[in-house]
């Protein structure tokens, strides 16, 4: 029969996995925020150098795989996605702000995520010590022999 010691150390550890688990998640999130954030900003440093070319102009577009396709700039206009598989027809400067936009709501979920992550090593430190002091307890109460 375990002994309350026991059983506080073994919710203890549990626990300890538990919270282990929801950071490697939290970590998993914030990786993938943060490439989202490259992304948009690639987005917005590709949309600001277009607004400087003059229609007529002949650029290199990227289309992957380090192969280009050339172009003639037209009109400066923009297909920004806007949700759920919409996109819409912007001029230049509002898709600029529209990525902007997306960029500082990204940093926000990032800064959230990253509080979260803070509360969580903060409560597992918490726990770890306790698990610690228990198991202690229970070694005096063993005379050393757990």
């Amino acid at each position: 029969m375990a002994t309350e010691e026991e059983r506080k150390i073994e919710q203890g550890l549990m626990l300890l996995e538990n919270i282990k688990a929801r950071m490697a998640a939290l970590e998993v999130q914030i990786e993938s925020m943060m490439k989202a954030r490259e992304e948009h900003e690639r987005a917005k440093t590709t949309l600001n150098r277009y607004r400087d070319f003059e229609e007529g102009d002949e650029i290199l577009v990227p289309i992957g795989g380090s192969t280009f396709i050339s172009a003639r700039v037209g009109e400066k206009r923009a297909i920004v996605g806007i949700g759920s598989g919409v996109s819409v027809e912007l001029p230049i400067e509002d898709a600029i702000k529209k990525v902007e936009e997306r960029i500082t709501t990204i940093d926000e979920t990032i800064n959230s995520l990253q509080e979260q992550m803070k509360a969580l090593h903060e409560q597992y430190m918490q726990v770890a010590t306790a698990v610690e002091r228990e198991y202690r307890t229970l070694q005096e109460k063993a005379g050393g022999n757990v």
